[in-house]
């Protein structure tokens, strides 16, 4: 009997260490891409995942503006956070900055909203767009 206890809570460990946190899926994507030397609308596999978890504070800040970080939200298969966050406000809005993209969730209705603004402004002279897309994403988180 030990032992299937001991088996147990061994097993059940890994989901004690994720603690408070959501997972957040994409249900549609749009945004543009350069094609043909030229900007047009696209729209693109909602293939993104989220992690949003408390922060761990052991890395530098990916955004040193976002003092005192509450919240980190990382890309599925990324080893560091692409966003950070404070606290959810008081209507249950998270609001997360990132040097390329944005992250917004609101934990009573779980959807989301991340946005990559990165590709269109800031590449470079004129023919040098292609490198990046900019793209929205919408969809849906569960509490882990």
């Amino acid at each position: 009997m030990h032992r299937l206890l001991a088996l147990a809570v061994f097993a059940l460990l890994p989901l004690a260490s994720w603690g408070e946190g959501y997972t957040c899926t994409a249900d549609m994507a749009t945004g543009f891409s350069f094609k043909g030397g030229m900007w047009n609308s696209a729209n693109f596999q909602p293939d993104r995942q989220f992690i949003v978890r408390p922060t761990t504070q052991t890395e530098q800040p990916v955004m040193p503006t976002v003092l005192d970080p509450k919240w980190d939200v990382l890309v599925v298969g990324d080893k560091r956070p692409s966003n950070v966050c404070p606290e959810f406000d008081t209507t249950g809005n998270l609001v997360c900055l990132g040097p390329y993209s944005e992250f917004r969730m609101n934990k009573d209705s779980l959807r989301f909203l991340y946005s990559y603004l990165s590709g269109y402004w800031d590449r470079g002279p004129p023919g040098s767009e292609a490198g990046d897309t900019p793209y929205i994403a919408i969809g849906k988180c569960s509490p882990m």
